[in-house]
């Protein structure tokens, strides 16, 4: 596992024991699943995020319970 897996693997479950939800979303170029925050309802979020896999950047959407990643 590299690094950066490694550093959101821990992220994730340090969040979830604190009670934060998390939804997933399909990253196109390496076709894994990658969870992230879960959004307030009705409110839409973006950030440049990077993949935790082949670490390539990408545009993260989350609505509420749905997010997307977009390619840059």
């Amino acid at each position: 596992m590299g690094k950066l897996l490694d550093d959101h693997s821990k992220y994730v479950a340090q969040a979830k024991a604190k009670g934060v939800n998390f939804i997933t979303l399909s990253y196109p170029i390496c076709n894994k699943e990658i969870e992230t925050r879960r959004g307030i309802d009705n409110t839409v979020w973006d950030s440049l995020a990077t993949c935790p896999y082949c670490e390539s950047i990408y545009l993260k959407i989350t609505d509420g319970g749905k997010a997307t990643a977009e390619i840059i």
